[in-house]
């Protein structure tokens, strides 16, 4: 068979047209078209479709019975449907032309948008002289997507404000961004191609080594804050995050990173650490305790933060006092239910201060003033709660005592003025009895009567000396005595007081400086603690008396009312005994309150104690613990005057006269029975009510007046101002004053001035008349 008669292997059907026999040429370049994977088309002068290879019909579908012998233009939907490229094809045979990269663009029922690229050559057939146009489909859909996917990604990168470059597994710059460009000051064009350690500082090289090596193992570092070096030298903070870059067969072949600038974060950060460091140490040196709280969705509040000074006002730290349970587990129980119920009124008002107490780590408890603010979100929503702790234990210690200073005070200006009319009373009684007995016959049934009213009426004046005594409205008659000199006089009698199962102990101090008190009350002030202390140790014990000089400073007197500070002798009073608790304390030394059982104590044992001390300049405090025993203190100014010299005992006086005595009190009764008394024992009385009667009486007198008896205390002149009128008058009239006290009278702050003649209600006739005679019979000054 001659050559040109040769054939291959037929073409699959879908391949071409049957009827049209292929020469062996034809038939090994349909073959190969047919093994080829991009798209054929063999075209016609009227662009009917001649032949098709298998992958056109894998990519757009159909067979060939349906596609042989149509035109282009109706393939498939239409596919190829476009003038431009009609006139392109319909130019190639007659003008043997040919065209490439013709993008066109179909949408395709099952496939879509498609983006396909045309290329068409003429193709000339020798042995039927035919001309053919072979069209090449490429479909780019994909790469278009690709190319517009990396255009986005372009873009994004080149438009993002973090420095996005990559780089090499050496460390050469690969790409480098126009937020590099900002941020380093690097031109793309200076970067890429050199070493990345253009921009890491020499001492941050280790760092940048460690980094590659870990993206070499495919590791991924986030985040990583570090220091880079500008163009300009200068340096700046950024946070680096370094990702593996990955080949098709995902071998790491570089590293990208992205860099955000930090410098001002860090900056602020650092101000911040700054801020919190100086608030820290501001908060350790205030007094007050600060704390921060968020308010919950449900409005619960739960801590935040509290400055470490919670340590020294409450003895825990601040990790511990962050645990939501502690706040409430610290409020002491009495407060509890009230201070947690005022959170939903702080949340209403924005604003709240109340006190409470708190229970440290040692159980003890702290008053605290809690102020606290709510601060609200721009919804004005509450979000979070700022507080302050401030610590007044103190301040709670020292109301209480003022509002005791307050109450003992008030309760002594009563017992005062009871005392004062009960001493008027019990005058007038006492003195009548004495003028009437004299006049009964022995074994008269009146008599002791009488006497029995006389008893009753003494028993009443030591309970008014009781009173006036705690009031500070006794007569007070100083010296300068050394306490441990008493101590000494009196400790034999203290030993026959507390009997055999107590220890009586003294510890005098030395050397001790010297009061000036009044001795006999100062005396009762030992014996009456040293009985209070006998009774505490009804099973025995020990009683201990300590003498010692004390300089109380401006520290001591800002912690206790009252006290001015100086030097002081301080006596205390120590026992054994059953001890007080607090609101015993509190109350001990009111007047008539005892915690002994009836019939054993009057319970102005203590509250005498109190009076004198107090009269004395002095201060007195108590300390005790039930089960444990009680200790007095006494503090009395310390000065620097001598021991006064024992006075020598005078003869008693006659108790009769015949001068002229007036008598001025503005008590009917008490003056009565004055003028009686006196009468009968042989003067002449005049009487007044009142300073004015007085006076007038003196005018119109016209013998002497010998003795002047005033009261101190009247209600339109005071004792001291009529005496010193009516000597103007009278220059021979000597004065004797009574009172049942004499606050500010005849006295400085409760002392006798230096030659002044007093009788103390209530009295008897009998020291009425030797007063008065005592007086009359001393020597002119």
């Amino acid at each position: 068979m001659a050559p040109h008669q040769l054939r291959g292997p037929p073409d699959p059907p879908e391949n071409r047209a049957p009827e049209q026999p292929l020469e062996p040429s034809q038939w090994f370049a349909e073959a190969v078209l047919a093994t080829l994977r991009e798209p054929l088309l063999v075209l016609d002068a009227n662009l009917r479709l001649v032949m098709a290879n298998r992958a056109f019909y894998r990519a757009f579908g159909g067979t060939p019975e349906e596609a042989l012998g149509r035109p282009l233009y109706e393939l498939h939907g239409h596919l190829f449907d476009s003038p431009a490229l009609r006139t392109l094809l319909e130019a190639i045979l007659p003008q043997n032309t040919a065209f490439d990269d013709f993008e066109h663009s179909v949408e395709l029922p099952e496939l879509g948008h498609r983006v396909l690229v045309l290329n068409a050559r003429r193709l000339y057939r020798e042995a039927h002289k035919t001309d053919l146009i072979l069209l090449a489909v490429e479909d780019v859909t994909e790469k278009h997507r690709a190319a517009e996917a990396q255009a986005r990604l372009a873009a994004i990168v080149d438009g993002s404000n973090d420095a996005i470059l990559s780089k090499s597994l050496d460390g050469t710059i690969r790409t480098w961004n126009a937020a590099a460009e900002r941020l380093y000051g690097y031109a793309a064009a200076e970067a890429v191609g050199r070493h990345i350690g253009l921009i890491v500082p020499p001492e941050r090289r280790a760092e940048l080594e460690a980094i590659l090596q870990r993206v070499a193992r495919g590791e991924r570092v986030e985040a990583l804050e570090t220091e880079r070096i500008r163009k300009d030298g200068s340096r700046l903070q950024v946070s680096v995050s370094v990702s593996p870059i990955r080949d098709a067969a995902g071998g790491v072949v570089g590293a990208s990173a992205i860099a955000r600038d930090i410098t001002e974060r860090t900056r602020m950060d650092q101000a911040l650490r700054e801020s919190a460091r100086l608030l820290e140490d501001i908060s350790s040196a205030s007094p007050a305790v600060l704390y921060t709280m968020t308010v919950g969705a449900d409005r619960t509040l739960v801590p935040t933060w509290v400055s470490r000074n919670v340590m020294a006002l409450l003895g825990f730290s601040a990790d511990e006092a962050l645990d939501p349970a502690w706040w409430a587990g610290r409020l002491h129980p009495d407060d509890r239910a009230e201070a947690l119920a005022r959170s939903g009124e702080l949340l209403a008002r924005g604003s709240l201060a109340h006190e409470y107490r708190l229970l440290r780590k040692d159980g003890t408890v702290v008053w605290i003033r809690d102020e606290l603010r709510v601060v609200r979100d721009a919804a004005g929503r509450p979000h979070e709660v700022v507080g302050a702790w401030l610590d007044i234990t103190e301040r709670h210690r020292l109301e209480e005592q003022f509002l005791q200073a307050q109450k003992m005070e008030s309760v002594g200006r009563l017992a005062g003025g009871v005392a004062h009319d009960f001493n008027n009373l019990l005058t007038v009684i006492t003195a009548t009895v004495d003028l009437a007995l004299p006049g009964l016959q022995e074994g008269d049934p009146l008599a002791a009567d009488l006497k029995e009213i006389q008893q009753a009426a003494r028993r009443g004046a030591a309970l008014t000396q009781h009173l006036l005594a705690f009031s500070r409205r006794q007569v007070f008659q100083p010296k300068v005595v050394n306490l441990n000199d008493m101590l000494a006089e009196l400790e034999p009698m203290m030993r026959r007081l507390v009997g055999e199962d107590i220890k009586l102990v003294t510890v005098p101090g030395a050397p001790l400086g010297n009061v000036r008190v009044d001795p006999g009350q100062m005396t009762q002030v030992v014996m009456n603690l040293v009985v209070n202390s006998r009774d505490a140790m009804p099973q025995g014990g020990t009683l201990t008396l300590e003498t010692a000089d004390a300089d109380l400073d401006e520290a001591y007197a800002a912690r206790h009312v009252g006290v001015t500070p100086g030097p002081f002798v301080m006596l205390a009073v120590t026992d054994t005994g059953i001890g007080m608790d607090e609101a015993t304390c509190q109350r001990v030394f009111e007047p008539f309150f005892t915690t002994k059982e009836p019939g054993r104590g009057t319970g102005l044992g203590l509250s005498t104690v109190y009076g004198i001390v107090k009269q004395s300049g002095g201060n007195i405090w108590v300390y005790s613990e039930p089960g444990v025993g009680t200790t007095f203190k006494i503090y009395l100014p310390r000065v620097t005057a001598p021991v006064t010299a024992a006075e020598p005992q005078l003869p008693p006086a006659s108790a009769r006269g015949t001068e002229t005595v007036m008598v001025v009190e503005d008590d009917p009764s008490l003056r009565e029975v004055a003028r009686r008394v006196l009468e009968a024992a042989g003067y002449t009385v005049l009487t007044a009510g009142t300073p004015g009667e007085a006076l007038l009486s003196a005018e119109r007198f016209r013998g002497p007046i010998h003795l002047l008896i005033t009261d101190v205390v009247m209600p339109t002149m005071r004792g001291p101002e009529l005496a010193e009128r009516l000597t103007q008058l009278h220059p021979e009239t000597r004065v004797v004053y009574t009172s049942g006290y004499t606050e500010n009278a005849i006295v400085h702050r409760g002392e006798l001035q230096e030659g002044t003649h007093f009788i103390s209600k209530p009295f008897d006739a009998a020291t009425l008349t030797r007063r008065v005679r005592a007086v009359l019979d001393r020597p002119p000054a």
